[in-house]
């Protein structure tokens, strides 16, 4: 694994909050954008979500691809208007909003098929066909490994690539 850091101190969480838009899904775009630009295809990515409000609750994974995280990444290469793709920017950072508070309120999909391919396995059930389908396989391959931890004390969390074509980030 290759570590490169960057201290970014141009602007924190203020700038995207004045513009009424979530730090998390502003940074998460960021990425998206970033993975965009080096490998010309949208990058399937694991945000990891708490479950804490939950008892015993872990974590869940937010997805920041999306169809309109696409359509603004498709948009960028194109010449269509600034206000055209400002206003998919907004439509994919509202898109990804959702979808957290989603996950964050225990209505997603991806532990729920942990939870039963785990208990197959542990009965030593054979894994149904879903966990073998190539589209399942891609689903799960991850090419952004990534967390919004954020922390009032100067500590570096690291959440590591999934994949050995992937990236990891450090908060």
């Amino acid at each position: 694994m290759d570590l490169y850091v960057l201290n970014f101190d141009k602007f924190g969480k203020n700038v995207p909050k004045a513009c009424r838009v979530s730090p998390d899904a502003f940074v998460q775009l960021a990425m998206q954008l970033a993975f965009f630009r080096t490998h010309e295809k949208l990058g399937n990515a694991y945000e990891s979500g708490s479950l804490r409000k939950f008892h015993l609750g872990r974590t869940d994974i937010i997805r920041t691809a999306s169809s309109d995280v696409a359509e603004f990444l498709n948009a960028i290469k194109t010449n269509v208007s600034q206000s055209e793709k400002s206003r998919l920017l907004l439509k994919a950072i509202n898109s990804h909003r959702q979808y957290t508070v989603n996950v964050l309120n225990c209505e997603s999909f991806d532990r729920h098929l942990l939870g039963l391919k785990l208990t197959a396995l542990e009965n030593k059930i054979e894994l149904p066909e879903l966990y073998k389908d190539i589209g399942f396989q891609k689903a799960c391959h991850y090419f952004i490994s990534s967390s919004q931890v954020s922390s009032k004390y100067d500590a570096v969390t690291s959440y590591g690539p999934l994949a050995d074509d992937g990236y990891g980030n450090f908060v």
